[in-house]
């Protein structure tokens, strides 16, 4: 989605100067997961996510507060001409490339499709002028 709606902010002539960063903030343990069943919310979050965040301090596994300071990172993050990269991927802090699959433009656009489709979008909802 990242390539595809940079692509559409970029041909916006109000838009364009908007940058996009994806950030893969890794497995954490949150309230998010509070209506999970208790076999994931006790036994997997309270006990194998502490575990294996303590066996690999920077593996997938990471506490709340990494992952936060990793958002804030990517994006106060600027060039050396003090721009924003466009369509930036950071996983730990770092550059990263994404799939030749995400960077599929047939693909890329199916999925903005469906999600408009999914969302209901409508124009009023939207500032970018080619969102269809």
């Amino acid at each position: 989605m990242i390539y595809e709606l940079q692509q559409r902010l970029n041909m916006d002539p109000t838009l364009n100067q908007v940058s996009l960063a994806g950030i893969d903030p890794g497995a954490m343990g949150s309230g998010l997961q509070r209506h999970a069943l208790w076999v994931i919310r006790v036994l997997v979050l309270q006990k194998v996510y502490p575990a294996v965040r303590w066996l690999a301090l920077n593996g997938l596994v990471r506490n709340l507060q990494k992952s936060a300071a990793q958002v804030i990172h990517a994006a106060a993050r600027v060039d050396s001409e003090g721009k924003a990269p466009k369509h930036a991927y950071y996983f730990d802090d770092a550059a990263m490339e994404t799939s030749t699959e995400a960077q599929d433009i047939e693909k890329r656009n199916w999925v903005w499709q469906q999600s408009i489709e999914y969302t209901q979008l409508s124009q009023e909802e939207t500032a970018l002028r080619k969102w269809k």
